[in-house]
């Protein structure tokens, strides 16, 4: 055999072992977080010198997650996208449409909606072509999103309320809760709190049946926003901090960074204002090591409204103090 052909399958065999690592500890998000680094090199190589496509493809659904959830996204993105690119032609149609989802999922992640639109739009071709409802679910979900981030609500109800109808009728709970969770964030964008709060019990409800804390995380999160949308801010606190919670044990610390966010901003309108300034500092940090750039900002923003509160309160305090001395 020669050198070439011994350094291919050298490529090869690494990338078997990792798949096999990841795929024997899917869920141990901490294990996996010490092997992240290995497995990303014997992508690259895979994808740039290998000859098993099918493997490329495979290794790279494996480890997509684990990046996607510990925040490793500037690392990420240019490998996913070679793959997407050159790999993804070579592969069935099943590969193609999950290659492009997880980078539909990276482009919205990064704000970078038209992208991602288009690729959830290609996938709802592929999942006519294969027939498969779950993939249909999966492209209308990437849909809502896009759209709820670009401010297109009624868009983002349409395709979250098509991914839920679809989901219940297969009795997929998940992904049945999944969308309710997309429709009722469409419904705060339009003003409707209360129909959403409704709507996000039923999703949290769908979780916990389904024993999905990721979900039930979800539901508690976006359901804070409902309930501090009626100015309901102690309820709003327990909701975050109970998605708090499930996402510490699940090891999601990006979603743990958004978590923070929204739990500061609840304390800081109950006027915890020194709680409120450590929450979202530590939200901050988190957001910062991971590269989670548009939600630093957000924190960054929050913690500026917090000084001008106290700035503003420390400043009609001291008049109100000159005042009382004025009159004695």
């Amino acid at each position: 055999m020669d050198l070439q052909a011994r350094f291919v399958q050298g490529i090869e065999r690494a990338g078997r072992h990792w798949l096999d690592v990841f795929r024997r500890e899917q869920g141990d998000l901490p294990a996996l977080r010490r092997y992240l680094g290995h497995a990303l090199r014997a992508l690259w190589w895979c994808s740039e010198r290998g000859d098993d496509p099918t493997l490329t493809a495979d290794l790279t659904a494996a480890i997509h997650h684990p990046l996607l959830y510990t925040g490793q996204w500037a690392e990420w993105e240019p490998c996913l996208r070679r793959v997407v690119v050159e790999i993804g032609p070579l592969v069935d149609l099943e590969r193609q449409y999950h290659l492009n989802h997880y980078l539909s999922e990276l482009c919205f992640r990064l704000h970078r909606l038209d992208e991602s639109m288009a690729l959830s739009q290609r996938n709802l071709q592929i999942a006519a072509a294969l027939d498969g409802t779950v993939r249909q679910i999966g492209a209308l979900i990437n849909l809502a999103e896009a759209y709820l981030n670009a401010g297109s609500y009624d868009l983002a109800a349409s395709h979250a309320e098509r991914a839920a109808a679809l989901a219940e009728a297969s009795g997929d709970r998940v992904r049945w809760a999944d969308g309710l969770i997309d429709r009722a964030r469409a419904l705060l964008g339009l003003g409707r709190s209360g129909e959403a709060a409704a709507l996000l019990q039923q999703a949290l409800d769908l979780s916990r049946r389904a024993g999905s804390p990721t979900y039930q995380a979800k539901a508690l999160n976006i359901l804070g926003h409902a309930l501090g949308a009626q100015d309901l801010w102690a309820e709003a606190l327990r909701s975050y901090r109970q998605a708090l919670d499930l996402l510490k044990k699940s090891g999601d610390e990006v979603g743990q960074g958004v978590v923070l966010g929204n739990l500061g901003r609840a304390l800081l309108e109950l006027g915890r204002w020194t709680e409120a300034e450590h929450t979202l500092q530590e939200a901050l940090r988190v957001h910062q090591f991971h590269g989670n750039r548009p939600a630093a900002e957000a924190v960054r923003e929050r913690l500026g409204e917090l000084s001008r509160l106290r700035e503003r309160w420390e400043s009609e305090d001291h008049t109100q103090s000159r005042l009382g001395s004025s009159r004695m």
